[in-house]
């Protein structure tokens, strides 16, 4: 009967991130003040949130400019050349210490095997 479902890390990827997204939009709009309405569509499923309970908000896409002349448009493109987000500042800096920590014990390990004469010498000195 069946087998491995190939599209099951499809689906809970999806699963994970549209439910990420939302919580991200309800912390924005609680937190932050911020008006919020995202729209997803996907094969999977779609859904709207709307931080706003007027069902006339968002403006529709003519009179967005009218309405925020400030406003920004992004598209796919444009968010792929954002900058990186904290959180990869964060594993980058995590994955930087690692690697400094290896060279350290590398470092650790290597004077161990000098002289012992030297090694005691050096501990003297400091």
């Amino acid at each position: 009967m069946g087998g491995p479902d190939p599209y099951r890390n499809s689906r809970v990827k999806f699963i994970r991130r549209s439910q990420t997204l939302k919580a991200k939009a309800y912390e924005l709009a609680k937190f932050c003040d911020a008006d919020v309405y995202l729209f997803v569509n996907h094969q999977r499923g779609s859904f709207v949130y709307n931080s706003v309970h007027d069902r006339s908000w968002p403006p529709n896409d003519k009179n967005l400019e009218q309405h925020y002349p400030n406003l920004e448009r992004l598209n796919f493109s444009k968010m792929e050349s954002l900058p990186e987000s904290p959180e990869s500042n964060l594993s980058q800096l995590i994955r930087y210490f690692t690697t400094r920590s290896e060279h350290f014990r590398l470092l650790e390990d290597l004077y161990r095997r000098m002289d012992p004469a030297n090694v005691i010498a050096d501990k003297e000195a400091l």
